[in-house]
Order: C-alpha cells, then sequence, then structure tokens
C-alpha cells in the first residue's frame, strides 16, 4: 500500500460488535509484521447466533497512525483497507482452520486502489474450544444460501429524476421451525432504467455493504452465472412468456441486488414441506372435511325442521328466547325427529363419516382388548368430534347469510395490561396474542409501537424495526417511533439512517428533551463531541423550563389498567412547552425524584426511563454513563436504582443487589427499591428475602409505581406456602385495582382451598369471561363442580380442561382423584 514504513494496528469485527484492536506496530517496507493479535467471542442463542455465523463475516480493519501534531489531543487515522474473514467452516463441524485472506484498499484512504494479484493479505487462524454442532445436530440441520439477484418491473413511479435518494430492499421470510421464522433482508438495490443489463458471471456479495470496501463486498469463489430459461421451473418459460420477459427487461426499470445470505436451520429435518405446497391433500385431512360436511348437511336440515314448526330462527334485533321457551321447543323438535325417522336417518349419515375418522386421523384398526383403554380413546375421541362439529357450524350458521360478529369484551386498556402481565410470567406466546388482539382492534401507531417494545424485549430486533416503521408509515409525525427507528437504525451500524430519523425527531417536536438527549448520546457514540455538545445543551435548557413548574404529589398518580397515568392540575401542564413536561413530572413522582434537579440529570433521567421502557439497554448505558458527569458529588440514589434496574433485565442478578443496596443506603423508604429487591430474590428463588421485600413495599403510604407485579409474586409465594388467607387478601387487592384472568384465578384458587365455594366459583367465572383457553381456570371449574356434586357441569370443565392441555400433572391427578371418589365428572365413566 504505502512506500515508507507506517505505523498501524488491525481492528476485528464481527456482527457489529467490536472484538478488539491490536497494538500498534510499525510496518516495514515490503516485509511481514506479526500482530500477534487475540480476540474472542461468545456464541449463544440470544447473541452471535448460528445463523450470525452463518450470515456474517469477520471484518479484519487495517489503520493506519499518523504521527500526533502539536495541540492535538487525539491521534489521526486512516483507513488502509478490509478484509473479511467466512466462518461457514465452524457449521460443516470443523472446530480449526486458517485461511490467507486478501486486504481489499477503501477508496477514501490515501493508498494506491490497485486491487492485482499479489496485494497485501492477513494470515488468520479460528479455532472453537469444541465443535458448535454435534454430529447428530449436524445430520438434522440444513445450511440455506438464498440470492436475490434482480426485481424486474418495479414500478414507474420510482423514477430518480423526481424521487430523492432512496433506499431499494428486498425481505423475505423462510420458516426455521414449525413455530419461529426468519427474515431476511437485502438492502442497498441500485435501480437501473430499461434496457441495462448487468454481465455474467458475476460475484455475490456479503449483506454488508455499508460497513465494507467495496472491494471486500463480494463473496470469494461464488458468482452468479446466466442460466437458460429451459432449466426454470414454472408456468412463464413458454415463448410468449419470454418475449414478454424480454420487453420487460428492455423497457422496464429493474433493481439489481446480487447479495447472498446464509443461514442455518438446526433440527430442520426437511425444509421442503415448508418451501413448496403438496398438492395431494392428506387422507387425515379428507376425513376432517368429509365429516364437516356432513355435519353442515345435517345441521341444515335440522334447521329446515326447526323453521318450519316455528318460523324464522334468526330474526335481526329480536329478544333472545327465555329458558322454558328454548326448553320447550328443544323437546318438540326432539320428539319430531324421533316420530319421523329423521333422527335414525341423521345417525347413518353420519355413521361414515365417524368411522373414518377413527381409521384415518386417529388412526385405530383394530378393537380394543382394555377396557380404559376404550373408554380413554372414546373420551379422546368425543372431544375431537365436538370440537370439528363447532368449526363446521361455525363456518356454516349465520343469520341471513351474513356473520355474526360477537362483540369485543375486552378494550385495548385490558389488553395492553394483560399483554404485559403476561410478559411478567414470561408467557410470550400469550403476551403475543394480546397485542395482535389489540392492533385488530386499532392500528393505532401508539398500540405499532407497544408491540415493536414488545420485540426489543424478545431481542427480535428486525420485527420491532418493522413494528415502529409501521407506527411512522401511519402517523408520520409520532415522534416516539422515530427515536426507536434512529436507535435501532443505529444499533444496525446504519448511521445515516439513524441521523435522519432522530433530526426529524427533533424537528417534529423540538422541545422534547427525550429526542435531543437520544440525538446527544448518538452523536456521542459517533465521537462527535460538539454536536452531542449542542444537543445536550437544547436539552438542558428545555429542562430548565420544565423545572421551574410547582412540584407534583406523588399521590396525584394513579394506576388504572395497569399503566400510571397523570392526573395532575391541568393548568400548570398547560404551562409546559410540550407533552415532554408531562412526562418530566410524572417520572419525577413515580421516581421520588425532588424538584428542581440538575439539568444534565433530569435529560439523563428522562432518557433512561424511556429506555428502559422499551429495553434500548444499550442506550440506557450510555445515558447512565453521563449521569456520573452531573458535578453533584457523585451518584444518586436515582443512579443506582437505575443501574440495578438495567443489571436486572440483564440477568446480572448479583449485580443488581449490590447497586439495590447502594440506592437504599440514600433513600431507605423508596417503595420502587424495595419492589425491584422482591424481584430480584424471586427471581433467585429466594422466597423467604422476597416476601420481607414485598411486605415492605405494600406497607409504604406510598405505593410503588407498578404494583401489580408485587401483588402477584406475593401472592404466588402465599399460595406455595399454604397461607391461603393472606393469598386471599393479596389477590383481592390485585384484583381491585387492575383486574386479569391471573388475579381472578388467584382468588379462586385461594378461596377454593379454604372451603369457600360460592367464592372460589364467582372469582373462577370472572377468570374464564376474561380468558377461556386458560386451563388452569377450567381446572378449578371442574374441582368446584366435583365438590358441589353438579355432574354435568364437572364433565364439561373437564373436557374443556384436557382440550386446552393442561400441564400440571397433579393437579389433573387430584381432579381425578376426586372423580373416582364421587363417581361422575369423567365422560369415560358408564
Amino acid at each position: 500500500f504505502c512506500f515508507l514504513p507506517f505505523l498501524s494496528f488491525v481492528r476485528a469485527e464481527f456482527n457489529g460488535t467490536v472484538l478488539g484492536d491490536s497494538q500498534k506496530l510499525d510496518v516495514p517496507l515490503d516485509d511481514c509484521v506479526n500482530f500477534s493479535f487475540t480476540c474472542s467471542f461468545q456464541c449463544s442463542e440470544t447473541e452471535h447466533t448460528l445463523n450470525d455465523l452463518a450470515k456474517e463475516p469477520v471484518i479484519l480493519t487495517v489503520t493506519e497512525v499518523f504521527p500526533k501534531e502539536k495541540k492535538q489531543k487525539q491521534d489521526r487515522t486512516s483507513v488502509l483497507g478490509q478484509a473479511v474473514l467466512d466462518l461457514i467452516p465452524l457449521l460443516h463441524g470443523e472446530s480449526r482452520f486458517s485461511s490467507t485472506v486478501t486486504l481489499h484498499p477503501v477508496p477514501e484512504s490515501s493508498t494506491e486502489t490497485s486491487t492485482q494479484t499479489g496485494g497485501p493479505t492477513l494470515e488468520v487462524t479460528v479455532s472453537v474450544p469444541e465443535l458448535l454442532l454435534s454430529d447428530s445436530q449436524l445430520s438434522q440441520s440444513n445450511l440455506l444460501s438464498v440470492t436475490v439477484e434482480t426485481a424486474y418491473s418495479v414500478p414507474d413511479a420510482w423514477n430518480p429524476a423526481t424521487l430523492p435518494p432512496s433506499i431499494y430492499t428486498a425481505a423475505l421470510q423462510i420458516p426455521l421451525t414449525a413455530e419461529k421464522e426468519q427474515i431476511l433482508l437485502f438492502s442497498n438495490g441500485i435501480l437501473k432504467t430499461g434496457g441495462e443489463r448487468e454481465t455474467a458471471p458475476r460475484p455475490k456479495k456479503w449483506p454488508l455493504s455499508p460497513r465494507l470496501a467495496p472491494d471486500a463486498q463480494p463473496i470469494p469463489g461464488v458468482f452468479i452465472e446466466r442460466e437458460p430459461t429451459d432449466f426454470e421451473d414454472g408456468d412463464l418459460t413458454s415463448t410468449r412468456a419470454l418475449e414478454r420477459s424480454q420487453c420487460f427487461l428492455s423497457t422496464k426499470k429493474n433493481v439489481f441486488f446480487h447479495i447472498i445470505v446464509v443461514f442455518i436451520c438446526v433440527f430442520f429435518t426437511n425444509l421442503n414441506y415448508c418451501m413448496y405446497i403438496t398438492y395431494a391433500e392428506p387422507v387425515s385431512v379428507q376425513a376432517v372435511r368429509e365429516y364437516q360436511a356432513q355435519i353442515e348437511s345435517v345441521a341444515s336440515q335440522v334447521l329446515d325442521q326447526y323453521q318450519q314448526m316455528f318460523g324464522a330462527a334468526f330474526v335481526p334485533g329480536a329478544e333472545p328466547l327465555d329458558p322454558a321457551t328454548t326448553e320447550q321447543r328443544k323437546s318438540r323438535i326432539y320428539g319430531e325427529l324421533n316420530c319421523s325417522g329423521k333422527y335414525f336417518a341423521f345417525k347413518e349419515q353420519m355413521k361414515y363419516a365417524v368411522v373414518r375418522i377413527v381409521r384415518e386421523k386417529m388412526l385405530r384398526t383394530k378393537a380394543f382388548t382394555d377396557p380404559e383403554q376404550l373408554q380413554a380413546f372414546l373420551s379422546q375421541l368425543y372431544v375431537f368430534l365436538v370440537d370439528e362439529m363447532h368449526a363446521a357450524l361455525n363456518k356454516t350458521l349465520s343469520a341471513n347469510g351474513e356473520e355474526v360478529q360477537a362483540q369485543t369484551l375486552l378494550d385495548c386498556c385490558q389488553l395492553k395490561h394483560f399483554a404485559r402481565e403476561a410478559q411478567l410470567n414470561e408467557d410470550y406466546q400469550l403476551a403475543a396474542h394480546y397485542y395482535q388482539e389489540r392492533l385488530s382492534q386499532d392500528q393505532s401507531p401508539s398500540h405499532w409501537f407497544d408491540y415493536g417494545a414488545f420485540h426489543m424485549l424478545m431481542a427480535d430486533y428486525l420485527k420491532a424495526e418493522e413494528c415502529f416503521q409501521t407506527a411512522v408509515a401511519i402517523h408520520q409525525e409520532h415522534v416516539p417511533s422515530l427515536l426507536m427507528c434512529g436507535i435501532l437504525a443505529e444499533m444496525s451500524r446504519r448511521y445515516r439512517d439513524a441521523e435522519t430519523f432522530l433530526e426529524r425527531a427533533t424537528s417534529i417536536e423540538p422541545s422534547s428533551v427525550v429526542a435531543w438527549t437520544v440525538f446527544g448520546l448518538f452523536y456521542l457514540a459517533q465521537e462527535n463531541p460538539i454536536r452531542a455538545e449542542m444537543a445536550f445543551l437544547k436539552a438542558t435548557k428545555l429542562q430548565a423550563a420544565l423545572t421551574r413548574l410547582p412540584e407534583v404529589d406523588s399521590t396525584q398518580t394513579q394506576v388504572e389498567g395497569g399503566q400510571g397515568q397523570e392526573v395532575g392540575d391541568s393548568e400548570s401542564l398547560s404551562n409546559t412547552p410540550d407533552e415532554t413536561g408531562e412526562i418530566l413530572l410524572f417520572i419525577c413522582a413515580e421516581l421520588r425524584l425532588p424538584l428542581p434537579l440538575p439539568n444534565l440529570c433530569v435529560c439523563v433521567c428522562v432518557c433512561v426511563c424511556v429506555c428502559v421502557c422499551v429495553y434500548v439497554l444499550k442506550m440506557a448505558q450510555r445515558a447512565l454513563a453521563q449521569e456520573l458527569l452531573c458535578p453533584d458529588g457523585g451518584p444518586s440514589s436515582w443512579y443506582y436504582l437505575s443501574l440495578a434496574h438495567l443489571q436486572f433485565l440483564q440477568g446480572q442478578y448479583s449485580s443488581a443487589e449490590i447497586s439495590l443496596q447502594e440506592a437504599l443506603t440514600d433513600h431507605f423508604q423508596n417503595p420502587d427499591a424495595w419492589a425491584l429487591c422482591g424481584h430480584l430474590y424471586y427471581l433467585m428463588k429466594d422466597n423467604k428475602q422476597a416476601v420481607k421485600c414485598y411486605e415492605r413495599t405494600l406497607d409504604f403510604v406510598t405505593d410503588s409505581s407498578d404494583p401489580h407485579p408485587v401483588y402477584l409474586r406475593l401472592a404466588s409465594i402465599y399460595l406455595q406456602n399454604r397461607e391461603y388467607e393472606k393469598a386471599k387478601s393479596t389477590y383481592l387487592r390485585a384484583c381491585r385495582s387492575s383486574p386479569s384472568c391471573r388475579t381472578w384465578l388467584g382468588l379462586g384458587i385461594s378461596c377454593y382451598r379454604l372451603g369457600e365455594m360460592t367464592e372460589a366459583e364467582d372469582a373462577l367465572t370472572e377468570a374464564n369471561i376474561l380468558n377461556n383457553q386458560n386451563p388452569e381456570v377450567w381446572a378449578y371449574l371442574a374441582l368446584v363442580c366435583l365438590q358441589t356434586g353438579r355432574k354435568l357441569e364437572a364433565e364439561q370443565s373437564y373436557k374443556y380442561t384436557l382440550q386446552c392441555k393442561l400441564s400440571d400433572e397433579a393437579l389433573l391427578q387430584e381432579i381425578r382423584q376426586l372423580q373416582e371418589r364421587f363417581g361422575f365428572g369423567n365422560p369415560c365413566f358408564p
């Protein structure tokens, strides 16, 4: 590269993380230098996954260091070149390999940009302490590479002459397992006018073009070849179709990508079933369809008979029949069907479909010899047939041919509360269901923002970014989503996009302390202290106006639907520049912060709270680091409390315990600190200490900012310890403040264990209304019905318990013991 010796070092990066820098060494002219540089990273299921190893290379950057000039604080550097190292051999079962990688020049550097062979290279050795995949895992895995070459005939509105500079991105969803999908992104497409064709063969590129030198982007030895269309599968290979495609190629605009993404599907033995449609429908599915068709036929005939006897069955706006009239009509139609012989005909019509279900769906072709096995099979068959009957009737029966929409029982606030409660219980599938149901009711940007925050918790940053971008598409001035788009763009090292989003947020809401503070933290990370100082200065000036507001009594905060909500004086809030005033007053009240606070500290306070709420933990760490710079004589109790919360979310429980002790030293009566202590000990399985902390939290006159998790976890410990009176009292407090299926269920269990059957049934009924798919609710309803001697209800509740797949074997055994004792409650009983 150079004609004179120079000082340089090597930096290693992987998956957006800097692994380390080598020592700075003098590179002699026309000679080799041994950097003796070693770095490592941990491969796990959440960070630096096997998929990352498949699609991300290690980036090695060689940087020249210039001599420091007078009055210069930092060394001047210039990037000389980059090399990429593919880690695919590790996924092929190798534990160690060496490679010689070419060092490609960077256009901005002052070095020559010649790419002739024989240029500079790096010798690299990679090793792992143990194989990443065992032989059995390797044999059951698929290594799939996906290449996007060209998007043909794009919309005519994509005109470079009239549109601002745009980023062209293609996305593809690939199933990894039956429940999980992988989103593949192909960015930096190049828009070409009609008639422009690319040469073949041409190299495929890494999906990392903004981070790599141009010559380092092609993958060595991997090319796109031009294949004849005779080899293609599909319906567009006829002469007419080929002529039409050639017309599109010569007249329409196209977007070229040439990017390859490789990823591994572990324990996914047959990908073809997910990639292609199977035309031959399985016989089991055909049997179910036949059964549903017969159900629809019989239901139609019964409906005709009913309307002949009693008139129209569905009358819009009519009052429902009273129970006595319903029973009378049911008896009359039963009698008519039996007398006319139709009932027997219906049974014969259904017989063949049921036999086919038994043989082709249940795979039973031989007679049972064990009576218990026969009864268990009949119970399973009964539940299945009833479920399929309901599915068929729901598709068939409607009023005047129109679907009857059931009135939604839960509003959006309740759904958000239930989703966060499911997150607390680590039932993430249920939480996602509630977020999606909330979006089905109202596609507001705030709902998409909350769903994006959920994906941030799950570390699914691609889906999170998609949610935030959807929120911005719905409302282009939704500042929280703009901020999150900027933060995620920075996390993906798309710094120009990040700056654009953050600048847009501050221009829409120029008086937002949060936006300016995040902007300042972004510039700090970019090592741009001047712009960072300007952003922080703007934030502190805005905050100075806010701190002159009257103090807010923390008792003005109430919890409704699981969310904190400000109910302070409207006149005092009207004097604030924007909604940031409400945010600041609420946070100060919730964290027991006295007003006024030092300017920078409050900016940091707001930013940390916002970042923690949406699980942007790295940004929260930066903000906490800035709090240490406040000239107030060292870290505050708030700093230690926020640090403990951050460490708690990161699973660093020992460090969080130390930070909480520091926080309580200066602020011993902070209920939030004691609540967090309780959560910490609860997750560490130290129930004795957790109870002490939770009880102290609830003893304070002022509630913690979020008492709902305190109620739930404290009451659950009481239940485990068989302290049913205390559990009942605590669950009752939770039901009064923020009711949910979980709180009513806990109250019902407590009452049942105390022998209070009426109160238990009332509580369990409330729980069932809020979630009729909870198997534990059905299980305890079955117990209550058994204890109170109601045979039909006990059998129905037990069937739904099995249908919802109760996983608590001890509870299931308790139900069966009572069934044996009382002699009813199980459909298998004679």
